[in-house]
């Protein structure tokens, strides 16, 4: 990311020319998936989900289990929809803090 102050207001990133909202609804879409907030206990199987994904998207680079403790330490924002079989199915989020990009 360029740190080249811009003068255009149009050039600047988002997150400095709106207000993001005190809250968000968790997602409705996905037939018959249930969408939650992400704990601990759910680390495991999201990191099957991207290594899953990882294996089309980046196969020369493996997403570690402590990086994904990390993230979701000091991130706290991200949900994961779950199949009737309980199995996660889908992973996203935020980042909080305006010094840090979207991650998730």
């Amino acid at each position: 990311m360029s740190t080249t102050p811009h003068n255009n207001p149009e050039l600047r990133a988002l997150r400095d020319r709106v207000t993001a909202p005190s809250s968000i609804a968790l997602p409705a879409a996905g037939n018959g998936l249930s969408w939650k907030p992400v704990t601990a206990s759910d680390i495991g199987p999201i990191l099957d989900l991207k290594r899953a994904a990882g294996e089309i998207d980046h196969p020369r680079s493996l997403v570690m289990r402590d990086e994904l403790e990390e993230e979701q330490r000091t991130n706290g924002h991200c949900v994961a929809a779950r199949s009737a079989t309980s199995q996660p199915s889908a992973y996203g989020g935020t980042r909080g803090d305006r010094d840090w990009p979207a991650q998730c």
